[in-house]
């Protein structure tokens, strides 16, 4: 008797080492990340892939074949699943009901007329290197996090350009937004605009529109993204919801505001797994730069917390991450050029 049994306890241990990680990536993409766990779960993808390569590895030093073939089985297919590329979801235009006075704003300016290099960077409480900006030749920076206007009004006046500081209502962490050129009016005298976005206890989250002219270039309608990270215990309930409300909100209004000529950057404070994150962003007629891991810097990069998202007249050319002089975010810069009807 002792043969049989332990043959049913070997397939038995296949059948939940496959089953295991099949059915929590169902699971999970079931759910949508408005649901606590599953937002857990994509969130600490990386743990559990490590996790899988260790029990692998344990399988076979115990030659347990069988066991090992189940559980590579089971990690692709519920990786597969939470990996399914998101469904563009057309926005809800009530959530941008004032952005229609701005329309024009991006429809008047002439076509951009070379390619521009953006930098998205959430910062610490940590010095930063202008020098090293500087080498970079960066066209239109957002500094997210930022506690004083003076490091965005510095890099400005070395680069003969102009800096918008955006302080934070209730914390030293502001947004501040550094062009090679100069931040023009638009609709008044007034040149940027706050998109109001839900946020929990202790949690900050903010949008901000520009139409920066950058030197040579000209003007580019930009986005500069704070989405909420996890704020006091009490909300971290409802926080995975409130990023897929706020993506909602400034995909309306990029839709609203023709979304041809937009850039989005800055921290989305989820990974490309949250696909209804993105969902409404491509439904507002936005694609994704493909950038590279900006989490956690001292190390290989785990998520792209920070990315950039453009409308249909403009062409990716390159991104790459730089160094993260001691922040816990990198630097990410990325080169757009503008789409061939648009250069014309």
């Amino acid at each position: 008797m002792a043969v049989p049994i332990a043959h049913k306890s070997r397939r038995q241990l296949a059948t939940v080492l496959f089953l295991a990680p099949a059915l929590l990536g169902v699971l999970t993409a079931w759910t949508g990340e408005r649901s606590p766990l599953a937002a857990l779960v994509l969130w600490a993808e990386p743990a559990l892939l490590f996790a899988g390569l260790y029990t692998l590895g344990w399988l076979l030093w115990d030659r347990r074949i069988f066991a090992a073939a189940a559980l590579v089985a089971g990690c692709v297919l519920g990786g597969s699943i939470l990996r399914m590329p998101p469904t563009a979801e057309t926005p809800d235009l009530a959530d941008a009901p004032w952005a229609d006075r701005l329309r024009g704003c991006t429809k008047l300016p002439d076509p951009v007329r070379k390619s521009v290099r953006v930098l998205t960077w959430s910062l610490d409480d940590a010095p930063v290197s202008l020098e090293q900006l500087q080498n970079y030749q960066v066209d239109l920076a957002v500094l997210l996090g930022a506690n004083s206007p003076d490091l965005a009004e510095a890099w400005a006046r070395e680069i003969r350009g102009e800096a918008l500081y955006l302080p934070a209502s209730e914390t030293r962490e502001g947004m501040a937004l550094v062009v090679r050129g100069a931040f023009q009016y638009c609709a008044g005298r007034q040149d940027s605009w706050d998109i109001p976005l839900p946020v929990g206890s202790g949690e900050r989250a903010r949008a901000v529109l520009t139409f920066p002219e950058i030197q040579g270039a000209g003007v580019v309608p930009f986005l500069a993204v704070q989405l909420a990270q996890p704020g006091t215990p009490s909300s971290w309930g409802g926080w995975s919801s409130r990023l897929v409300d706020s993506a909602a909100s400034i995909g309306a209004l990029g839709y609203k505001i023709n979304p041809r000529r937009l850039v989005v950057a800055g921290d989305f404070a989820a990974p490309r797994t949250f696909r209804e994150v993105a969902a409404p962003l491509l439904g507002a007629g936005l694609s994704e730069v493909d950038v590279p891991a900006s989490w956690p810097a001292p190390t290989v990069g785990l998520h792209a917390l920070d990315r950039v998202w453009t409308g249909g007249l403009w062409r990716p050319l390159s991104s790459w991450r730089l160094p993260a002089q001691g922040h816990s975010r990198a630097p990410v810069l990325v080169d757009l050029a503008p789409a061939y009807a648009q250069a014309r």
